[in-house]
């Protein structure tokens, strides 16, 4: 049987199995990617059309203060074209406490570098709602405390259609 295998595994014949094997490899990477943009086109990562972040700290008394109304808006997103997110200023172990013990009802993500963070985007002070728009350029952003006057502002750049999912 080792004979028969040696003699099989001849030069020409080990091109043609390199060969087979290649375009299998080539034909499942095909399926992969075609999988992965039909996903990518009508999948649930392309959500919204506006996007909402929520950027605080779990010490800043102001952003405890707008907790509510940030809630509020993650409520009026639901079933909109708007994606609620809070960005966390803080190590990651003190974003997951806060938005346990605060019961959050958006995802709340933390930066890698809190210090790097800050600098590349200019946060010199945390309470902040900002608006970005499906190709990432901030429409609208607000400081300070989310007061009654400044929620109906955001409740006005909202999308008024409901989605149809």
């Amino acid at each position: 049987m080792v004979n028969k295998l040696k003699a099989y595994l001849t030069g020409k014949n080990l091109y043609g199995i390199f060969l087979h094997i290649i375009v299998v490899m080539l034909a499942v990477d095909v399926v992969i990617l075609a999988r992965q943009n039909k996903e990518l086109k009508q999948g649930p990562t392309r959500p919204s059309s506006i996007r909402s972040l929520q950027v605080g700290d779990s010490l800043c008394p102001f952003c405890k203060r707008s907790l509510p109304a940030w809630n509020t808006i993650d409520s009026i997103a639901a079933g909109r074209h708007v994606l609620v997110r809070g960005v966390c200023v803080d190590s990651l172990q003190d974003c997951a406490q806060y938005s346990m013990d605060q019961r959050l009802r958006f995802a709340v993500l933390a930066p890698m570098s809190v210090d790097e963070f800050k600098k590349r985007n200019h946060i010199t002070a945390v309470s902040g709602t900002v608006m970005v728009s499906d190709s990432g350029k901030v429409k609208k952003v607000w400081w300070g405390v989310m007061d009654e006057e400044k929620l109906n502002e955001v409740k006005k750049s909202l999308p008024h259609h409901q989605s149809s999912s």
